[in-house]
């Protein structure tokens, strides 16, 4: 019967093999590697016995064996025509290796950053920069899907503009309901930015609440109106008073994208198949 060490093993392939693709940057190369590290733990079994409590031993363990091994050869730049989280998971390899590592212990894997300076063999503070790092750079290069629903053109003019010059794209502007939710569907936005009150007496927040059920998509409000939000307020990232700042809305919407951002690479790949390497 196998042990419960070597069943914590196997309950941790699937991530541990996710880990390997995302760091080394080939799914072949990452199953070797992940096959090089089982059978040195199957040669010398005390080399989990470090005080480390599971998975933090075994990615230390990994880290020991393969930290330096990388893919070759140059990676593809992502499509634009494919899902938001696919591109965050195809851009991976275009990060330096350090903080690739770095960035999918803590934001992939769910580390906390004390655990990810375990298994990497760092200070904490050395991870937390790696992580903030590796992020800004990600974003930088998937550009997002942003909508607005405003009426004021003026105003809608702006956000576009500020949108743009953060590198990300507008998918449409509404000015209604009906025109922003059909809009929503179309588009899938990842961050809508969003007026309260609108034309012809309409609500944006009854907008973003009918979008909401369909798409997980973050929101900023963006409105002179933020005494009405109470009980909308917890599905926005941020509320952004009018006259709108720039530096307060780019902001606010760094915060939001870096949410989405997260979330996209958890779920890019959250489901990896059973190693194909035999068990201790």
């Amino acid at each position: 019967m196998m042990s419960a060490f070597a069943n914590a093993i196997r309950d941790e392939m699937p991530r541990l093999r996710r880990y390997a693709h995302g760091t080394v940057g080939s799914a072949e190369l990452g199953d070797q590697c992940i096959a090089t590290c089982l059978a040195r733990l199957i040669a010398t079994p005390d080399l989990l016995d470090n005080g480390l409590h599971m998975p933090v031993a075994l990615y230390r363990l990994f880290h020991d064996t393969n930290g330096h091994v990388e893919a070759s050869a140059s990676p593809l730049a992502p499509q634009a025509g494919i899902e938001r989280a696919d591109r965050l998971w195809h851009s991976l390899p275009f990060l330096p290796l350090a903080e690739r590592q770095a960035l999918m212990l803590v934001a992939v894997e769910g580390m906390a950053p004390d655990e990810a300076a375990e298994v990497l063999g760092l200070e904490e503070t050395v991870v937390r920069d790696r992580v903030a790092r590796a992020e800004r750079a990600l974003l930088r290069r998937t550009a997002a899907s942003v909508m607005i629903i405003e009426d004021e053109y003026l105003l809608a003019a702006d956000l576009e503009r500020i949108v743009t010059e953060m590198g990300h794209a507008v998918c449409g502007a509404a000015s209604g309901h009906a025109e922003a939710v059909a809009m929503a569907a179309r588009c899938r936005p990842a961050l809508v930015l969003a007026d309260v009150r609108l034309r012809d007496g309409e609500s944006g927040s009854a907008a973003v609440a009918e979008i909401r059920r369909h798409l997980d998509t973050e929101v900023i409000w963006v409105t002179a109106y933020a005494e009405n939000l109470p009980a909308v307020g917890g599905e926005a990232a941020a509320v952004i008073e009018k006259p709108v700042q720039d530096d307060a809305l780019k902001q606010a919407m760094d915060t939001a994208l870096s949410r989405s951002f997260l979330a996209g690479v958890r779920g890019a790949h959250g489901n990896a198949p059973p190693v194909a390497a035999a068990h201790p």
